[in-house]
């Protein structure tokens, strides 16, 4: 019986790790084949409106905006957000609004009822965009020169109403290998990225709110963000409201065109995941179940069996080593095209336990409640 298991956990471990070793090369494939600046697709440039919603962001807002200042695109207005901040944003925004005719700044209303606080900046500005095209970056990144122009011939040589991408992320410490490299993972070996734009399942959707781009009728059509005031996870869910309306959306890599740190603190990256996962799988906690299981016996537990079956059976050692490399050259693959440090994949046990954990605490803070940027976020 013992014998039987055995086989059976092997031959799903070898096959899962083959899977994922195939998926993620086809995504670093489809990151490089599409994600191209694409020669110019437009004779006059469409007027974009690039958002940027920030709260309590004193220490990146003003490089932020000088790089949204920087743009190679020439037809274009910068509007900003301030969400109500308790330190310097403000002050540092209209210091800037003062010497740059190009940048607007809104200043905050109290946040209205059932709406999350991201989500209402983006509405606000949404609102007083004239753009054809809206471009919405996080306070906490820096463009390089070619963001706009990039995003907008990227959104018209694939033919897309919405547009979402990776960006470079700096880890700010040693420990943040340990969380931020995790978030890759729908994106790195779940499922082909191409099938995001090539079906109309909203399963298969991605986004990252560090940079989304939307055809402004698009956006309206689909309801804007008014449609997911109430949800956490802005980004994927309106990428998933764009799907379900039957708009045409993308996931690109902009690593060559933006960059920031993800989070500014090992606690804060561990939040800031943990917040996510529970809503991510629709407040449904078998998933959660699924992803512990497969994590834990697919990815955390084979490299210490191949050392712990080192001396005690050279067939069970070789199958789990087997397992344990297949599984560690797709991560590498995924590390290296984002970008990230060579040592990355050499945590992965820690990482992928560290989910785990993330995953069952994001269940005990939507019970009980949690604060975020200085906001209470209610329990259910």
């Amino acid at each position: 019986m013992l014998r039987l298991f055995l086989l059976c956990y092997l031959g799903f471990l070898v096959s899962s790790n083959i899977y994922m070793l195939i998926i993620s090369i086809n995504n670093a494939i489809y990151f490089k084949r599409k994600s191209k600046f694409w020669k110019n697709c437009y004779d006059v440039e469409p007027l974009v409106s690039v958002l940027v919603p920030a709260r309590n962001e004193e220490k990146n807002i003003e490089k932020c905006v000088l790089s949204l200042l920087n743009q190679n695109y020439a037809n274009y207005e910068l509007l900003v957000y301030d969400d109500n901040s308790s330190d310097g944003t403000y002050g540092i925004l209209t210091q800037l609004a003062s010497k740059h005719k190009k940048l607007q700044i809104i200043k905050g209303e109290n946040l209205e009822q059932g709406w999350k606080g991201k989500s209402y900046g983006l509405h606000q500005l949404a609102i007083l965009a004239k753009g054809e095209y809206l471009v919405c970056v996080d306070a906490d990144m820096e463009a390089k020169p070619d963001l706009i122009s990039w995003a907008i011939v990227n959104m018209l040589h694939h033919k897309c109403d919405s547009l979402s991408a990776w960006p470079k992320h700096n880890l700010a410490s040693f420990l943040h290998y340990f969380v931020v490299p995790t978030i890759y993972i729908a994106t790195g070996f779940l499922f082909p990225v191409n099938w995001i734009k090539s079906t109309s399942n909203p399963l298969f959707s991605h986004a990252i709110g560090q940079i989304m781009a939307f055809k402004k009728s698009s956006y309206e059509g689909a309801g804007g963000y008014q449609a997911i005031k109430e949800k956490i996870n802005e980004d994927i869910n309106m990428a998933r409201v764009m799907k379900a309306k039957n708009y045409s959306h993308i996931f690109l890599d902009a690593t060559a065109y933006l960059e920031g740190d993800m989070y500014d603190s090992f606690k804060k990256g561990i939040d800031g995941i943990t917040r996510t996962l529970y809503e991510y799988f629709d407040w449904k906690i078998y998933p959660i179940f699924i992803l512990t299981f497969y994590l834990f016996f697919c990815i955390v537990l084979p490299p210490f069996l191949a050392i712990g079956l080192i001396f005690y059976s050279g067939l069970l050692w070789a199958h789990f080593m087997l397992a344990s490399f297949l599984f560690y050259l797709a991560w590498s693959i995924i590390c290296y095209n984002r970008k990230l440090k060579w040592f990355t994949p050499i945590f992965m046990p820690i990482q992928f336990f560290i989910i785990i954990i993330c995953g069952w605490r994001s269940i005990a803070l939507k019970r009980r409640g949690y604060l975020w940027k200085g906001r209470y976020v209610g329990s259910v």
